[in-house]
């Protein structure tokens, strides 16, 4: 995606959304894909090799405990 593309794409986007993208693994992908309207919890992984927040779906655990928030996701994967 080039980065007029990501501001057309982007401009779509809920304004008020955090923006979150995959946690550390290595190397680089090109961004091919926007998620907006997310939910997440936020500061739920301690370990250094996770990113702090997880996105929130009926697959994955609701951490209850934990502050939420919706966010916008530019994944590295082409999903």
């Amino acid at each position: 995606m080039k980065v007029k593309d990501l501001i057309l794409r982007l401009q779509e986007c809920n304004p008020d959304n955090v923006v979150i993208v995959d946690g550390y693994e290595g190397g680089v992908t090109e961004l091919v894909n926007i998620t907006d309207n997310v939910m997440i919890a936020l500061d739920v992984n301690h370990e250094s090799y996770y990113g702090e927040h997880e996105i929130v779906t009926p697959m994955r655990q609701a951490y209850p405990n934990a502050e939420h928030t919706m966010a916008t996701y530019l994944p590295r994967c082409r999903c």
